[in-house]
């Protein structure tokens, strides 16, 4: 009833008309305050909600140990750019990161962890510290790993039975009480009894009560984020869905950006319920000593935001030298590609253990449930964009430019489905030539026929890689210039709205509430 109430045509004022000015446009009916509404407020009602809900909703992982404020706040802008054009990949990220959740909630549940626990480890909440030193972040593992930042810190992985690494390192020398020379038999033995007894090293420093930290201080001291303001801005989505499907039951029109915020209103409740118990914002992962170290009487140097900032700029201006300015032009095309090789993290899934990657979810295999739930909401958050096919457009042109877009929107997504089937398969084909002379002379004439056909297969990989990666690209900015088309169109409409576009919803008025 919702769907077939706003596609009907809106009865009264459906062609264009010309007008002068905005005020012009305004029907002689709203002359009263209460009654009317403006584009200044219909403007402000969405682009607050937009704000705010995205703010609220969007839970990103712990930075990485050192990264500067700067770049923190950069990420956060990203995320949200990411979110405001693209909601789909936030709820992909989000429900990767909600199932994984839930197995290490019960995986841990002897230990009295809740989702909130799963949730720090999986945005990188734990790091092992040997007194003031960063050692590693601490993850939930099916077995013991090698240290996982080893490339990073320069450390050999060790490999013993095919099972340790620097992680059964940490794990042996806190078992002991004392370094243990690797390779020894005293290691292995040590070794062997703490993989049968535990799966990771996080499972290790849980048993051995390192980490007791509980649901209640997750919430109170690293959340950035409380239950109330959490449920104001639930209450202020639900508020504005409530407007859009008053308004035409009432046969008020309803604007192009409103259709544009409904369907990100209605994501929006998706993410709330797959993040509400991840903590928000945590800036600094939670520290577990290795061993204490006496504290230094001389504190670190602290680089003041302003003063990276200005070092940054001059380096940018430092490397456009003259010889380089002819790739000034290119910079726009280079920012795509980086903002493609984000979308990829969050398309393919990403599964880092330096804690470097924005949307590491740490949930090594997709399951197909995940999926079949992902193309779902997206579809259903393009159908929306759909409500629109039989309302009045202030020209034909625009209206045409809508239906496309809302249809690209609508669709575009499920062609991702091809990209995760191809994502966990290795396409390299190898080519072993079996053709084989009786004759010697015609030795050499084999040897030139496979390696003819070897460098035929390959070209052909090569191309066909080639044309996926070109593919993914052209789909992803087919989808961005359709959105970006629907956003324009909705700003545009402004210049000639239907009279009754301009009236509330009469018991608004009574309804206390905020925006």
């Amino acid at each position: 009833m919702f769907l077939y109430a706003l596609a009907q045509p809106i009865p009264s004022g459906v062609k264009s008309f010309e007008t002068s000015s905005l005020a012009a446009a305004v029907p002689a009916t709203c002359d009263d305050i209460n009654r009317c509404r403006t584009i200044l407020s219909i403007l402000w009602n969405c682009l607050s909600l937009v704000f705010v809900c995205t703010w609220v909703a969007i839970h990103p992982n712990v930075p990485h140990v050192g990264k500067h404020s700067v770049n923190v706040i950069l990420d956060y802008v990203l995320i949200m750019f990411i979110a405001f054009i693209a909601p789909e990949l936030i709820i992909l990220w989000a429900m990767r990161q909600w199932y994984s959740a839930r197995k290490i909630a019960q995986k841990y549940k002897a230990f009295h962890w809740s989702k909130s626990h799963a949730f720090l480890v999986l945005m990188g909440g734990f790091a092992l510290y040997e007194g003031e030193t960063f050692v590693c972040y601490l993850w939930d593992r099916d077995k013991f790993g090698a240290y996982c930042d080893e490339a990073e810190h320069g450390y050999a992985k060790m490999e013993d039975h095919g099972i340790s690494g620097r992680e059964t390192e940490v794990a042996v020398r806190l078992e002991k009480g004392e370094p243990i020379q690797a390779g020894s038999e005293e290691y292995k033995e040590a070794a062997q009894e703490i993989h049968a007894k535990y799966t990771c090293l996080l499972h290790y420093l849980l048993a051995k009560g390192y980490i007791n930290i509980s649901e209640e201080e997750i919430r109170s001291n690293l959340n950035h984020g409380d239950a109330l303001s959490k449920v104001i801005a639930v209450v202020q989505t639900a508020w504005f869905i409530t407007q859009c499907i008053a308004r035409p039951l009432e046969g008020l029109a309803l604007t192009q950006i409103e259709i544009v915020t409904l369907a990100f209103a209605v994501l929006n409740f998706i993410t709330y319920y797959l993040w509400w118990f991840k903590p928000l914002r945590v800036r600094y992962p939670v520290r577990i000593i290795m061993r204490s170290l006496e504290p230094s009487h001389e504190a670190p140097p602290t680089r003041k935001f302003f003063k990276v900032l200005w070092e940054v700029t001059c380096r940018g201006l430092r490397s456009c030298r003259p010889s380089k300015w002819y790739t000034l032009p290119l910079v726009p095309i280079h920012l795509l590609i980086l903002f493609f090789y984000k979308v990829q993290d969050i398309v393919v899934g990403t599964d880092s253990d330096n804690n470097t990657k924005l949307f590491s979810s740490r949930l090594l295999e997709d399951p197909p449930q995940l999926y079949i739930a992902v193309y779902l909401i997206a579809f259903v958050f393009g159908a929306i964009h759909c409500i629109p096919w039989f309302f009045a457009f202030p020209t034909h042109a625009e209206q045409t430019i809508w239906r496309i877009s809302a249809l690209l929107v609508t669709f575009l997504p499920i062609a991702s489905a091809f990209f995760h089937a191809i994502n966990d398969h290795d396409f390299q084909f190898l080519y072993h030539p079996q053709f084989s002379a009786s004759h010697p002379y015609l030795d050499k004439a084999i040897d030139v026929i496979n390696n003819a056909v070897q460098w035929i297969v390959q070209t052909i990989l090569h191309f066909t890689l080639f044309l996926l990666i070109s593919s993914f690209m052209l789909l992803h900015t087919a989808y961005i210039v359709a959105r970006v088309g629907m956003l324009v169109s909705a700003l545009i409409e402004f210049r000639r709205l239907t009279p009754s576009a301009y009236q509330t919803v009469e018991w608004t008025t009574f309804i206390p509430h905020i925006g």
